[in-house]
């Protein structure tokens, strides 16, 4: 019998962002899913107003799998400074299009913590990600992890958003093609779904 569909699942990944975006990718690899794109479904990136990375990454997840028909995962990041009080936090993209994009958003930030006026200090952050999967039916999971560090000046390497002036405690902060903060709360995701090796749902 000769098929014209794949008889996998269809998943949703409900992210705009192409770095993000392939990080699940690999992180999904081993399940077996069909993987989808919000340009699929017609989806235009949503609002992101939410008391947690966990709510908002679950919102995310609920309304792309109400509006696709399919199950969907979604994640929200950003960074946490201590003597910010954890700002930007959920606001960092915010403050990154506040500031005309990520490169002067980097020199901002580092202004505002004293970090070029001495370029021996530091700052401890740490960066925080939820991971959320949502069914069409309504059911949801989702998980969270964190990489500590610190921030310090000048840049330093490759990486999308804060990523060139922070510092791990403990590196590596990226392997195998995926940051440890969103490697962690997808596997946090996947381990409250009940599910911890790879068998396809």
């Amino acid at each position: 019998m000769t098929r014209t569909r794949s008889s996998r699942a269809r998943l949703l990944i409900a992210t705009h962002n192409a770095g993000k975006r392939a990080e699940l990718e690999r992180l999904l690899a081993p399940w077996g899913r069909e993987l989808r794109g919000p340009e699929d479904f017609g989806l235009e990136a949503p609002d992101e107003d939410g008391e947690s990375f966990e709510v908002i990454a679950l919102d995310k997840a609920r309304l792309a799998a109400r509006k696709s028909g399919i199950e969907a995962i979604a994640d929200d990041t950003g960074l946490c400074v201590d003597a910010l009080e954890g700002a930007p936090g959920l606001h960092s993209a915010r403050f990154a299009e506040a500031h005309g994009g990520w490169e002067p958003a980097r020199l901002a930030l580092a202004r505002q913590l004293g970090l070029i006026e001495d370029p021996g200090s530091r700052a401890r952050a740490h960066f925080m990600c939820a991971v959320a999967w949502a069914e069409p039916g309504g059911r949801s999971w989702v998980g969270s992890g964190h990489v500590s560090g610190w921030l310090a000046w000048p840049e330093r390497g490759e990486g999308p958003g804060f990523v060139r002036i922070f510092r791990p405690d403990a590196p590596p902060f990226w392997r195998e093609g995926v940051f440890e903060h969103r490697r962690m709360a997808f596997e946090a995701m996947m381990q409250a779904r009940g599910l911890t090796q790879a068998k396809g749902r």
